[in-house]
């Protein structure tokens, strides 16, 4: 009886630890900002950013790499798709093999999630200057805020 109550304990608890994780980390070397609409929140949209990720790299052979952080303030987030070439063997591991590249996908893979627009690249420079927003929470990372250019 002990057991099984311990069990029910983690098992509702478990719900709360997924909901404070993220996907990978922000890298402001590699992300592009992304503004999204119709999801309840960020984790919202990463999860579907996640999914289109997989979709996108595994018919390639690769193993998905992608940053989507959950406590970024939305709609305009900073995200990457990427792929790493898995070995012959189906596997890949970074920590085995360092030097496997990481192959961009962000931009040929975004029409593939719902109410997505890449607004910035990498750099800053902007995609779609009608639209683009940095949000105050990542001023002075090295992007420039490039509202109202025409």
């Amino acid at each position: 009886m002990h057991a099984t109550a311990v069990l029910l304990y983690l098992g509702a608890a478990l719900p709360v630890v997924l909901a404070t994780m993220s996907q990978g980390h922000t890298n402001y070397t590699r992300d592009y900002q992304i503004q999204y609409t119709g999801y309840a929140d960020t984790e919202a949209f990463c999860h579907e950013w996640h999914t289109a990720c997989v979709a996108y790299a595994g018919p390639r052979n690769a193993h998905h790499v992608l940053d989507c952080v959950f406590d970024q303030p939305g709609p305009i987030i900073f995200a990457f798709c990427g792929s790493a070439q898995k070995d012959a063997k189906g596997n890949w591991s970074p920590a085995l093999n360092p030097d496997v590249p990481i192959m961009p996908h962000t931009v040929d893979m975004i029409h593939t999630v719902p109410n997505a627009t890449l607004v910035a690249d990498p750099t800053g420079a902007a995609i779609d200057k009608r639209n683009l927003f940095i949000p105050s929470t990542h001023k002075g990372l090295g992007f420039k805020n490039r509202a109202n250019i025409r």
